[in-house]
């Protein structure tokens, strides 16, 4: 998986992560200091769960490769998979509607993929709303 780590370890599960346990998979492993080739992250499979042991503090880039990777073995997919870095989609349905909600988390202005009507402007939307840098967009979803 490779990245840079905090040079801190916490050892909550040792025997579980040094001992090689059968049913612990190592997904990537120390390169070098006194845990060299030792697991850094390993998967763990409970019944149908998977658990994930994370033992230092990733940089930002390497957390976000990891919890992609947790996901996608999930079957988590993205909302909007071509939402730019810093926006956040979540989208809720019942039978007949659905409304997605965008929320801008960086201090400038992001272009999102959608399609509706935005219910804070009224305004309507065919395939891109512009989301103003800390805020939100709330739009109803044409139905499918």
């Amino acid at each position: 998986m490779g990245g840079i780590t905090v040079d801190w370890l916490v050892r909550l599960e040792p025997q579980l992560i040094l001992s090689g346990s059968q049913s612990s998979a190592p997904v990537t492993a120390y390169l070098g200091g006194v845990l060299g080739g030792r697991p850094a992250v390993t998967r763990h499979r409970i019944g149908d769960a998977l658990t994930w042991y994370v033992s230092t503090r990733p940089d930002d880039d390497t957390y976000r490769r990891l919890l992609t990777e947790a996901a996608r073995r999930a079957g988590v997919t993205p909302v909007c998979p071509a939402a730019p870095p810093g926006a956040e989609a979540v989208r809720r349905r019942d039978r007949d509607r659905s409304r997605l909600f965008l929320l801008n988390h960086t201090d400038r202005p992001h272009r999102v993929p959608a399609a509706g009507l935005e219910l804070i402007t009224d305004e309507p939307v065919d395939e891109t709303v512009t989301v103003p840098a800390g805020g939100v967009a709330v739009l109803r979803e044409p139905p499918r």
